[in-house]
């Protein structure tokens, strides 16, 4: 009887937990889709209250209010034009550089490739207006990848100096393979046939009709080499020019900021750190002799003619005093072309 008792009490507890579990279920689910009519109620409004904000013309706080949704109905396409919308709104405000980011940043949405065609060019001005020292900025195009199957590439620049409403550039990369002179004569930066290719062939092939009118002509001084007593040559008046001693000084704090490598072999991926692809590129400033033109070397050394200077090794020291017949101003290097960019119009 005893055992009889025992297994009758399991038996009306294991049915008092059943349905103390069925009821437990029951309310749990209950609250469960208490809570879920509750959240949709919630959302439902919260919706509402987003395409209101849309409809408003508030994208900004329409796309947020989108986003706090979590993909609650056409919420993530809400969203996205929310963000086109905004763009629109920017670009009709000309607010041209924020607009032209942000229709970029919508990756083909609608329309929003075209619009953004439509202000490029205007965007590249406005970035140079805003720019500062040590920024990399667009203007102008020159073959540089070596295939012209492809049309010219678009010249990147760094801001070397930010003037009133005028910036002054030099480009990025080397864009050029040139003789200083065509002829091993002496030579000045005023008579040298480099300056006239840089002012002539240079100029109209790199620059629309809109661009050339943006870059004025500047007097260009080219001062002695500190180094040397060669002569100079007179004041120029051009619109495109080589960096001088002083301002490759001036301009680049250290040998690594003048270290360059050529367009083409950007182009073709080489490593920036890799230092056995950095050109030489020419200065303005004259050489050891009439016939020799100063330069800048793989390292970023400014070759002036001084090589007992500190800015060289000895092992450099030797190795540039071997080689240095081979830089005459008829000899080739790598160009790297500056201009004054004028923003006033």
């Amino acid at each position: 009887r005893k055992i009889e008792e025992i297994n009758a009490e399991e038996e009306r507890r294991a049915e008092r937990n059943k349905r103390i579990a069925i009821i437990s279920s029951a309310i749990i689910c209950l609250i469960v889709l208490v809570v879920y009519i509750c959240n949709q109620v919630n959302n439902s409004k919260e919706y509402k209250a987003a395409v209101a904000l849309m409809e408003e013309g508030k994208y900004k706080e329409a796309q947020y209010a989108f986003t706090e949704l979590g993909g609650y109905k056409d919420s993530e396409a809400r969203i996205l034009d929310c963000r086109y919308n905004d763009a629109v709104v920017l670009m009709d405000a000309e607010n041209i550089v924020e607009a032209y980011e942000a229709l970029i940043a919508l990756s083909g949405y609608k329309d929003s490739v075209e619009k953004a065609n439509s202000i490029y060019n205007q965007y590249k001005i406005e970035k140079i207006k805003i720019a500062k020292v040590g920024d990399c900025v667009l203007f102008g195009s020159y073959e540089q990848d070596n295939n012209i199957g492809n049309g010219k590439e678009e010249i990147e620049w760094l801001v070397l100096e930010v003037e009133d409403s005028r910036v002054l550039v030099i480009s990025k990369y080397a864009l050029d393979w040139k003789q200083y002179n065509t002829e091993s004569v002496d030579v000045t930066w005023e008579s040298c046939t480099l300056r006239k290719w840089l002012n002539s062939y240079f100029f109209d092939s790199a620059f629309t009709d809109n661009e050339k009118a943006m870059i004025p002509t500047v007097r260009v001084v080219t001062a002695r080499n500190p180094a040397c007593s060669t002569n100079p040559g007179n004041a120029t008046q051009d619109k495109v020019f080589l960096l001088s001693i002083e301002e490759a000084n001036r301009y680049f704090t250290s040998a690594d900021e003048r270290q360059c490598k050529s367009a083409d072999d950007a182009y073709a991926g080489m490593s920036d750190d890799n230092s056995d692809i950095n050109c030489w590129w020419w200065l303005r400033s004259p050489g050891v002799q009439q016939d020799f033109a100063a330069l800048v070397d793989r390292d970023g050394c400014i070759c002036t003619g001084d090589y007992d200077s500190d800015d060289y090794t000895t092992t450099t020291n030797l190795i540039i005093m071997s080689i240095i017949d081979s830089f005459s101003v008829g000899d080739e290097n790598y160009v790297r072309p500056a201009l004054w960019i004028d923003l006033s119009e």
